[in-house]
C-alpha cells in the first residue's frame, strides 16, 4: 500500500514540474477591437472605399525579445498587405530602437517579428487586419511559436448577405378600399453594402409590385425617400419614384450613395405612397407587395388589410336640457379601423332643423380631440345648420382611433323635441343619425286671445297662463317680457298677475315700450304657474282688421334674450317661446278652428265635432304624422287647393301660404322658401302623411301636444 502511494506522489510531482514553466510564463491578453459585418469579397482597410478594418490588440504580460516571431493565420479571409510596420520606436537615451514588422508569408499567413530591440511587459502590439473576406465567418488563429503570445482563435468579421433587407416598419392599416402603404425601410446588412454593389456594376433600382391586379399605387405630394443612419441627409422626392404601371413602382436610389464613406450602415425609408382598389368592391382580405432588384433580397409582405369599416357615434351630452340657451355639442366618433376618417375625404355634420350652429364669418369653431379647428359653415335659410370637413388629415390626429368633437349650438326658446346630429360624406361608410339630447321648453304658455274692435278705448281681456316645466325655469333677478305691437295697439292698463301654483315670487307688471315687463323676484323651488290677464287695450280707428301677435320671452326665460324689447322680426330680441295671435281686431269667433288628433284613433275633432279618419295619426322621429287631406278639410281648404302630382310625388297646398312637400323628402317649401323638417312626408294606405306640427306652424296655426292624452291640437282662424 505504501509503495502504491509513493508511485502516485511521484506522478503528481512529475506532472507539476512539467506544467510549471507554463504557469510561471505569463501569457498575453488578446482581443479584437470590433467584430464587423461585411459582404462577400469586402476589403477591410483605411481607404474611403473600404470598410474600417478592426485591429488585433495583443497586450503583453511578459516581453518579447529581438528575433521573436509568431504567426497569424486567417480563415475565410486573405491578407491584402505584403508587409506592415507594426511598431517603431526611435532610439532615445532611455529606450533603444524597437521595430516590429508583419510580413505576409502566404495569402492567409502573416509573420510578426521583433526586428530591433525588445518589447517590454505591458506593451500593446496593435495589428490592423487589412484583409479581404470570404466565406461566412472570418477568423484568425494566433500561433505563438513558443513566444509569450497566447495562442488563440478569434472572430473578427461576420459575412452577411450581399443584398439589403426591405421591411415595413409601421402598423398595417385596415381599410375598405384604399390606404397609405406603411413606411418601408431599405437597410444595408453591413457597412458599405449598397455602395459596394453599385461599384460592382449592379443596377440602382428596386421594383415594388402589387401581387393583386385589383389594386394600384398612387404617388402623393408627400411621397419620398428619406435617408437615415449612414445615408442621413440624402433625401429625394417623387423624381426618384416612377410608376411603371398601375401596380409597379420603381425606386431609383440616388447616385450620391457612391460618395458616402463606408463608416456606418445606411438606410432609406419609403413613405407617402397610397395603395387603392381599382373598383369599390375589392374581394380580398389583404394586399401584398413583392420586392425585387439587384440591391435587395427578394421578399413579399403585407401592406394593407381589407374590411368593411364601421363608424359609430357616442354622445357625451346629458340626456335632457331646457331650450333658450347656448349648448356645447359633445360626441365621439368610434372607428372600427384606424384612420378610417383621416383621409382626403369630405364629411358634413349637421344638426336638427330649428337648432342653429354658432358661426362667425362663415367659419365654425370645432374642437377635435382638444385641437381648435375651423370649418366652413353650412348655411340654409340664413342660419348655420352645420359645417363641412374637407379632410381630417392633421398629423396629430393620425394615430387616433376615436375622435371627439365639440362645437356650440343655439337652442331657440320655442324649440322642443329631440336634437339630432347627422353625418354624411365620402369619409363615412354610411350616413349616421344620432340623438344628442332631448329639449323641453322651460314653460308652457296657454294663450286666450282677446277680441276687440278698432276705434274703442280701454277694452279689457286676454289671458296668458305660464306654467313652469321645471323648478327654477324662470330665473330670478331677471325680467319676463310680454311683447305686443304697441305701434298699433295702445296698452292703457297693466294686466293683473297672480301665482296660482308653486312658490315663485314676481313683482308688479309694468307697461314699457313694446309690451309688458314682469320682474321675477325669486325663482321657484317647485314648478309654479303664473296667470297674466285683463290687458287694457285701446285701438284707434286706423287699426285694420286682423290678428296681432303676443310674444313671451325675456332674460328670465332665456339666456339668448336681450334686456329690452325690439318689435322687429316677431320680437326676436327677447328670444320668445311663443308668437301667437292674441289681439283679434274685428274677427268673430266663428272663424276660430280647433283641430284635435289622437294617436291611434280613427277619428279627429274640429271645434268639438268628430269626423272619421281613414289612417290614424302616428309618431315618426318624434313628430305626429297625419293625413294632410283631413287637415285641409278641417281648415276649410277646398279639395281643389290640395293637389298631388303622382309623377313628381309633390303635394301642393294652396292656403294663406303655398306649401309644397315631396314624398320621402324632409324638405318643405313655404311660399318658395326652403324649410328642413324633422322627418319626411310619407305615403300610407294611399294618403299623404305629413309631420303636422311643422306644416301647421307654416300655416300659422298654434300647436299643442298633450303627452298624457297623446293628442295634438291645432288652433287657427280661417274663413
Amino acid at each position: 500500500m505504501k509503495r502504491r502511494q509513493r508511485i502516485i506522489a511521484s506522478i503528481i510531482i512529475i506532472y507539476t514540474l512539467g506544467i510549471m514553466p507554463n504557469l510561471l510564463w505569463a501569457k498575453s491578453i488578446n482581443h479584437i477591437t470590433k467584430v464587423v459585418t461585411v459582404g462577400q469579397g469586402e476589403v477591410l482597410g483605411i481607404e474611403e472605399n473600404e470598410v474600417n478594418a478592426p485591429t488585433l490588440n495583443i497586450e503583453l504580460n511578459d516581453g518579447l525579445s529581438k528575433g521573436d516571431r509568431f504567426y497569424i493565420n486567417l480563415q475565410d479571409a486573405i491578407w491584402t498587405k505584403d508587409e506592415m510596420t507594426l511598431l517603431k520606436v526611435d532610439e532615445t537615451e532611455e529606450q533603444p530602437d524597437v521595430l516590429v514588422i508583419g510580413k505576409q508569408i502566404s495569402p492567409i499567413e502573416l509573420e510578426v517579428q521583433v526586428v530591433e530591440g525588445n518589447l517590454e511587459k505591458g506593451k500593446v502590439l496593435e495589428i490592423p487586419l487589412y484583409v479581404k473576406v470570404a466565406g461566412k465567418e472570418a477568423k484568425l488563429h494566433i500561433d505563438s511559436n513558443n513566444t509569450t503570445v497566447t495562442e488563440e482563435m478569434l472572430t473578427f468579421a461576420n459575412i452577411a448577405s450581399g443584398k439589403a433587407k426591405v421591411i415595413p416598419i409601421e402598423k398595417i392599416q385596415k381599410v375598405t378600399e384604399k390606404g397609405m402603404m406603411p413606411k418601408i425601410n431599405i437597410e444595408e446588412n453591413y457597412v458599405g453594402q449598397i455602395r459596394s454593389s453599385l461599384e460592382q456594376g449592379k443596377q440602382n433600382t428596386i421594383l415594388l409590385r402589387l401581387e393583386h391586379t385589383d389594386f394600384m399605387f398612387e404617388l402623393m405630394d408627400s411621397s419620398k425617400l428619406v435617408g437615415s443612419k449612414g445615408f442621413e441627409g440624402i433625401n429625394v422626392g417623387k423624381e426618384n419614384l416612377k410608376l411603371l404601371s398601375d401596380g409597379q413602382l420603381q425606386i431609383t436610389l440616388p447616385d450620391t450613395i457612391k460618395e458616402v464613406p463606408k463608416s456606418s450602415k445606411g438606410a432609406f425609408t419609403l413613405e407617402g405612397v397610397l395603395v387603392k382598389a381599382k373598383d369599390h368592391q375589392p374581394r380580398i382580405q389583404e394586399v401584398t407587395v413583392k420586392v425585387t432588384g439587384d440591391l435587395v433580397e427578394e421578399t413579399s409582405f403585407k401592406v394593407l388589410e381589407l374590411g368593411e369599416y364601421k363608424v359609430t357615434l357616442k354622445v357625451e351630452n346629458e340626456a335632457y336640457i331646457l331650450s333658450g340657451q347656448l349648448k356645447q355639442v359633445n360626441f365621439t366618433l368610434l372607428q372600427d379601423m384606424q384612420d378610417s376618417l383621416l383621409k382626403e375625404r369630405a364629411m358634413f355634420i349637421t344638426v336638427s332643423s330649428g337648432v342653429e350652429v354658432l358661426q362667425k364669418d362663415g367659419k365654425v369653431d370645432v374642437m377635435v380631440e382638444g385641437m381648435s379647428l375651423q370649418y366652413d359653415a353650412l348655411i340654409e335659410n340664413g342660419k348655420c345648420i352645420g359645417f363641412k370637413i374637407n379632410a381630417l388629415n392633421e398629423e396629430s390626429l393620425r394615430n387616433k382611433q376615436n375622435l371627439n368633437f365639440k362645437f356650440n349650438v343655439k337652442i331657440p326658446t320655442e324649440f322642443s323635441g329631440n336634437v339630432t346630429v347627422h353625418l354624411e360624406g365620402s369619409a363615412l361608410p354610411n350616413e349616421i343619425d344620432e340623438k344628442l339630447f332631448s329639449v323641453a321648453q322651460p314653460v308652457n304658455v296657454k294663450v286666450e286671445a282677446v277680441e276687440v274692435k278698432s276705434g274703442v278705448k280701454d277694452q279689457m281681456g286676454g289671458s296668458l297662463t305660464i306654467k313652469e316645466n321645471k323648478q327654477g325655469a324662470l330665473k330670478q333677478n331677471a325680467s319676463l317680457f310680454i311683447g305686443i305691437d304697441t305701434s298699433m295697439i295702445h296698452l292703457s292698463k297693466a294686466p293683473l298677475v297672480a301665482v296660482i301654483e308653486g312658490d315663485i315670487v314676481v313683482g308688479e307688471p309694468k307697461i314699457i315700450d313694446g309690451g309688458v315687463e314682469l320682474p321675477i323676484i325669486a325663482e321657484s323651488s317647485i314648478p309654479s304657474t303664473i296667470v297674466i290677464k285683463h290687458f287694457g287695450l285701446t285701438l284707434d280707428g286706423t287699426v285694420p282688421q286682423g290678428r296681432f301677435e303676443v310674444a313671451v320671452g325675456g332674460p328670465a326665460l332665456s339666456s339668448l334674450s336681450e334686456q329690452t324689447i325690439s318689435k322687429n322680426n316677431h320680437f326676436e330680441s327677447i328670444a320668445p317661446i311663443i308668437n301667437e295671435d292674441f289681439v283679434l281686431v274685428d274677427i268673430g269667433p266663428k272663424n276660430r278652428k280647433v283641430i284635435t288628433f289622437k294617436l291611434g284613433e280613427e277619428a279627429y275633432a274640429v271645434n268639438g265635432r268628430y269626423y272619421h279618419l281613414e289612417v290614424p295619426a302616428y309618431i315618426e322621429n318624434g313628430r305626429v304624422m297625419v293625413p294632410i287631406k283631413y287637415v285641409a278639410e278641417a281648415l276649410g281648404i277646398g279639395q281643389g287647393n290640395v293637389k298631388y302630382d303622382a309623377k313628381t310625388q309633390v303635394l301642393t297646398v294652396y292656403a294663406n301660404k303655398v306649401i309644397e312637400l315631396e314624398i320621402n323628402s324632409d324638405t318643405m317649401y313655404v311660399d318658395g322658401e326652403k324649410v328642413v323638417m324633422q322627418t319626411s312626408a310619407k305615403l300610407k294606405q294611399g294618403y299623404t302623411m305629413v309631420p303636422i306640427g311643422e306644416v301647421a306652424r307654416a300655416l300659422d296655426l298654434k300647436v299643442e301636444w298633450n303627452s298624457k292624452l297623446e293628442t295634438a291640437t291645432f288652433v287657427g282662424y280661417y274663413e
